[in-house]
């Protein structure tokens, strides 16, 4: 009898512990924010802070550091990641860049959500228009 009171505790336990929840999608928590982007004349020269439309940004889930999700910015740059658990979370997009090996580096905010049912709305990401 002693022996089912231990097994049932021990299922018990796993059970509960393996119903954690980490982050990504499954939640009611959704994080909302905008991206900006410079524009440059043909000589470099800045010329306008403006919405970034249809740009893509991307989403990573916790520690992870591959992403996990991705979107299009809406026509006046904003973007929303819905149905999401509370945690940590990055948000980026890419950037024109002159003197990276690439031509492009990625602009991150860092996010967390910290309760269901939260709209979190992320720090702006500015990126250049080359």
């Amino acid at each position: 009898m002693k022996m089912n009171k231990i097994i049932f505790g021990l299922i018990l336990a796993s059970i509960l512990t393996s119903c954690e929840k980490q982050e990504g999608r499954g939640g009611n928590s959704a994080i909302y924010g905008q991206v900006y982007q410079n524009v440059y004349d043909n000589s470099g020269s800045f010329v306008v802070k403006e919405e970034a439309r249809e740009v893509n940004v991307y989403l990573i889930y916790g520690e992870t550091g591959v992403y996990d999700d991705n979107m299009d910015t809406h026509y006046d740059g904003s973007y929303e990641f819905k149905y999401l658990h509370p945690g940590k979370y990055k948000v980026f997009a890419y950037s024109d860049c002159d003197s990276c090996p690439s031509n492009t580096v990625a602009v991150e905010v860092s996010v967390e959500i910290t309760g269901k049912n939260e709209t979190v709305v992320s720090p702006d990401i500015i990126v250049d228009n080359r």
